[in-house]
C-alpha cells in the first residue's frame, strides 16, 4: 500500500491491523520512505512525504 502526507498514519494503522488481526501469517516485508516534490498550479513547489508498505504472507 502507498500513502502520502497526512494519510501516512492511516496506512500504518491499516498495515498493523491487517498483520495483527486479519492475516496473522502476514508480515511487513518492505517499507520505503521518500519525498515527492509537488508543483502547484501557481508554480510553487511543496515537498510531500510518502510511504510504501509491502505485506507478504508465508
Amino acid at each position: 500500500m502507498k500513502a502520502k502526507g497526512k494519510t501516512i498514519r492511516k496506512a500504518v494503522d491499516v498495515a498493523e491491523t491487517v498483520t495483527n488481526r486479519f492475516i496473522t501469517d502476514a508480515y511487513d516485508n518492505q517499507i520505503k520512505i521518500s519525498t515527492e516534490e509537488i508543483i502547484h498550479d501557481d508554480g510553487n513547489k511543496t515537498n510531500v512525504s510518502t510511504i510504501e508498505i509491502v505485506i507478504k504472507r508465508d
